[in-house]
C-alpha cells in the first residue's frame, strides 16, 4: 500500500488520552507490523535523524503549547515494509517504512519526512477534537491513517521552519512531496503544494546538499 504521509490514530484524539491512546497504537503496531530492533543500525540512525531536528529555540516556537511537546520523550522507529509510508501516533511516536528510505533521493528528503512527522506534533493534532469532514482515511492494520489537508499543511510550516534549523534545504519538502503518488484529491495536493511554494518564496536558496556518509551507506544496504 502506498500511502500519504500523515498521522494514524486509534479514536479521536484529544489532549486528556493522548498518551494512553498512543501507547495502545503502539502495542498494535508492535503485534502487527515488522520493526527492526532499536539497536539496527537504520532505528539508531532515523533516532539520530530524529533528534537532530526537533527545535532548540527561535522565535517560532513562542506560539507552540507546553502539551504539544510529548511527555515519554520522542521516540523514532522503522519498519521492515517495502511500501511508501510515514505516520506519527501522538506522545512524540513516528514510524518510517524501508520503502521510505528507497523513495527520498538524498538525506535532505528523508529529513523533510520526518520533520513533517513531528511537525504533527508539534502542531498539536493529538491535543485537538477531530473532525471528519475533509479528511482522508487510509488502514494500517486496527489503526486508521489519517490525510486531513488543513492538518498536513501545518505540519508542513513547522517542517520547513526544523528543516532550516536543522541545516537542511527546507526546499526538499517540496520535492518529496511532489513526488507523493495521489491517493486522493487532487485539487487539494495542489493547494498543499501551492502553499509550500508561497511560504519557500522568502526562504533562502540553500547552497547544494550533500548526504551524509552513514545515510549513503544505509541506503544502499536495504534489501531489494
Amino acid at each position: 500500500m502506498v500511502c500519504a504521509f500523515g498521522y494514524a490514530e486509534p479514536a479521536d484524539a484529544i489532549c486528556a488520552g493522548e498518551v494512553s491512546r498512543s501507547m495502545a497504537a503502539a502495542l498494535r503496531i508492535e503485534q502487527e507490523w515488522p520493526l527492526r530492533p532499536s539497536q539496527d543500525s537504520i532505528t539508531r540512525y532515523l533516532q539520530n535523524l530524529g533528534e537532530r531536528l526537533l527545535p532548540r529555540g527561535g522565535s517560532w516556537l513562542k506560539w507552540l503549547r507546553a502539551d504539544d511537546w510529548p511527555a515519554s520523550g520522542w521516540f523514532f522507529f522503522t519498519v521492515r515494509d517495502r511500501a511508501i509510508n510515514a505516520f506519527s501516533i501522538g506522545n512524540g511516536r513516528i514510524y518510517l517504512t524501508d520503502g521510505s528510505f528507497d523513495f527520498v533521493d538524498n538525506e535532505a528528503e528523508l529529513a523533510a519526512i520526518v520533520a513533517h512527522e513531528i511537525g504533527h506534533q508539534l502542531a498539536g493534532h493529538f491535543c485537538q477534537a477531530t473532525d471528519r469532514t475533509g479528511r482522508e482515511q487510509n488502514s494500517l492494520g486496527s489503526l486508521v491513517q489519517v490525510v486531513d489537508i488543513e492538518k498536513e499543511m501545518e505540519a508542513d510550516a513547522i517542517a520547513l521552519k526544523l528543516l532550516s534549523s536543522a541545516g537542511f534545504p527546507p526546499q526538499a519538502l517540496l520535492k518529496i512531496i511532489s513526488r507523493l503518488p495521489l491517493t486522493g484529491n487532487s485539487a487539494q495536493q495542489r493547494l498543499r503544494l501551492d502553499k509550500l511554494n508561497e511560504k519557500l518564496q522568502d526562504a533562502n536558496v540553500s547552497p547544494l546538499f550533500s548526504s551524509s556518509r552513514v545515510f549513503l551507506q544505509l541506503k544502499k544496504s536495504l534489501p531489494r
